[in-house]
């Protein structure tokens, strides 16, 4: 009985080592086209993470249509451009296939507090 539990203990503290978590930054920044219509520019950095990073932004939600979507690649850093108005949820996966993200919201009242 001993022994299982050394063997389970040490399991989970190996595993708790190596398990890592998305970590990241984003920036948003806001421009108009020739129409007056908002545009944004999303340039997402990887501060923590196994490389592999597939970066992806949904329309809406996390449940939404994906709107765009990398390939997965080794580059800590990736830009969104020329992203109409609208909420968005921007989601990193590495490697691993763990997942960050957040909710983005690209409108007027969002250009206005830069």
């Amino acid at each position: 009985m001993k022994t299982f539990f050394l063997i389970l203990s040490l399991n989970f503290i190996v595993t708790g080592l190596f398990s890592q978590v998305i970590t990241f930054n984003h920036t948003v920044e806001f421009t108009t086209d020739d129409a007056g219509g908002l545009k944004a520019h999303i340039t997402v950095t990887i501060e923590k993470g196994e490389p592999g990073f597939t970066y992806m932004l949904y329309k809406g939600n996390f449940r939404g249509e994906v709107f765009i979507k990398s390939e997965p690649t080794s580059e800590k850093s990736y830009v969104f451009e020329n992203i109409p108005e609208g909420k968005y949820f921007l989601k990193i996966e590495d490697n691993q296939k763990r997942p960050a993200g957040i909710t983005i919201n690209i409108n007027k009242d969002e250009a206005a507090k830069q």
